[in-house]
């Protein structure tokens, strides 16, 4: 595989990290509501209060470094769709069929 092939299969590998990533960001919203609802139900019991009250900071604070991971990454992928076009795709008018397709997701 040409030096080419692998920066794309890199930036294709990229967004398939972002897309997972953005599903576990939702999976904590989700998990934030679930335990907003349970904060509720429990406002008389202190102690259920703090622990849920612990879960719903540690939630928050994963999912603002989910955020902060995808950033990181679209930056990164960024670079490279950058470095891709400046060295590579666009000097070759013929490009492999591969390297057009793994640039296409």
């Amino acid at each position: 595989m040409c030096w080419k092939e692998e920066w794309a299969s890199a930036h294709n590998q990229i967004s398939h990290a972002i897309a997972h990533i953005e599903k576990a960001q939702v999976k904590l919203n989700k998990r934030a509501q679930r335990n907003t609802a349970s904060l509720e139900k429990h406002t008389r019991d202190r102690y259920e209060t703090m622990k849920i009250n612990r879960r719903l900071k540690r939630n928050g604070e994963a999912e603002s470094t989910c955020q902060l991971t995808i950033d990181n990454l679209r930056t990164e992928q960024a670079r490279l769709r950058f470095m891709i076009d400046r060295y590579g795709i666009k000097h070759s008018e013929n490009g492999s069929k591969r390297l057009s397709k793994l640039m296409s997701v």
